[in-house]
């Protein structure tokens, strides 16, 4: 999860009540995330009755291929603005924890102007099974630099 205080397809962004299952089927701490940008493919809804969370869904199988720029494209035009916003939290999710959410976070953290290192660093804190890499952290890269935001 990203937050403001620790930054120093065809995407669909809702209020998270509009679509999906309930909210109690969430843990309490991601009760308290403010956005979410879901990864999954198929849509994955979530927290159907919470009228404060917003939400993108632009989701992409998670095979191995590359990941387009506008796949980035969508995630950092809703992040980023989200996460210019006072007390904000931004939650990246995909199905395993490892590759398209993890990947989100770390094109999100470096388009704020945190370096590789000190992305993937957050990220493994956050998430330790990424230890062993995150699948997609290249064609964020790729993304982020195509894009103009480093």
């Amino acid at each position: 999860m990203l937050t403001r205080s620790e930054s120093a397809g065809d995407g669909k962004a809702a209020r998270a009540g509009e679509r999906g299952a309930a909210v109690e089927d969430v843990s309490p701490s991601l009760r308290l995330t403010s956005h979410w940008i879901v990864c999954t493919s198929p849509d994955a809804p979530l927290l159907a009755s919470h009228p404060n969370i917003l939400y993108l869904w632009n989701g992409v199988p998670d095979d191995g291929q590359p990941k387009p720029i506008e796949w980035f494209q969508k995630r950092l035009a809703f992040g980023l603005p989200a996460l210019a916003q006072p007390k904000t939290k931004l939650y990246c999710r995909c199905a395993s924890g490892m590759n398209r959410g993890p990947s989100t976070a770390h094109a999100i953290l470096i388009a704020l102007g945190l370096s590789h290192y000190e992305a993937r660093a957050m990220i493994v804190v956050h998430r330790l099974k990424t230890i062993i890499g995150v699948r997609y952290a290249d064609d964020a890269e790729y993304a982020i630099t195509v894009l103009g935001y480093v």
